[in-house]
């Protein structure tokens, strides 16, 4: 088993492995990219088997991770996988390889009893974006809109489909592909009884959570 967050020696011919990035794929479902490094060596037919545990190291969700082939030449070098699912939107997740096999010189090899899959630890570097001061931008103005407080009788419903709601307004499913992620956790958060603030755009309807600008979890 192997855990991203130990670190192993790295023999010749291996596979470095390292979680890359986490986004918001919408209707609840968040996406973990896994990045490969082979280092120029080749391998054919890699399978991961990933497991993701919450902080307390329960067992949240598998996947099997398939990549045909990676380090055949230096344009090969990196490779992504991608694993999906609600569970990846929590926080202080962890990950681990359970089992891991790939094709090396016509040979199918175990790369965990080998020791040739290991973490690399990763830590992205921050990102400021500035400008000049005599070059500063203004601010621009507020989007024209309106506020409507969502006086919620029941939770809110989420699916697929979209956001499902009653309240004292009546009775609304509102498509929600295009939902920011602040709109999504603030609904599945909400519980019976709760008054939400709606900042929204002119052509808000209740058919339609994209035109939802901003939210806030109470009305005062």
């Amino acid at each position: 088993m192997l855990a991203l967050g130990s670190l192993l020696n790295l023999p010749a011919q291996a596979i470095e492995v390292w979680h890359s990035n986490t986004v918001f794929g919408g209707q609840g479902q968040c996406v973990a990219t896994l990045t490969l490094d082979s280092g120029l060596d080749e391998f054919r037919q890699v399978r991961l088997q990933a497991t993701v545990l919450d902080k307390a190291g329960r067992r949240l969700m598998a996947q099997t991770l398939d990549l045909p082939s990676i380090g055949s030449s230096s344009a090969e070098r990196f490779a992504e996988v991608m694993i999906d699912g609600e569970a990846l939107c929590d926080e202080q997740l962890q990950l681990q390889i359970t089992s891991a096999t790939a094709v090396a010189n016509g040979k199918r090899i175990d790369l965990l009893r080998t020791g040739q899959l290991t973490p690399r630890v990763f830590k992205p570097m921050p990102i400021r974006i500035s400008a000049p001061a005599a070059a500063a931008a203004p601010k621009p103005a507020a989007p024209a809109g309106r506020v409507i407080d969502l006086h919620l009788t029941t939770a809110p419903q989420l699916s697929q489909e979209g956001i499902h709601i009653q309240s004292a307004q009546g009775r609304h499913s509102m498509f929600a592909v295009n939902a920011s992620e602040a709109v999504w956790r603030t609904f599945q958060k909400a519980r019976a009884g709760q008054c939400l603030r709606l900042y929204v755009g002119p052509e808000f309807n209740f058919s339609d959570a994209s035109s939802i600008q901003r939210i806030e979890a109470n009305c005062k």
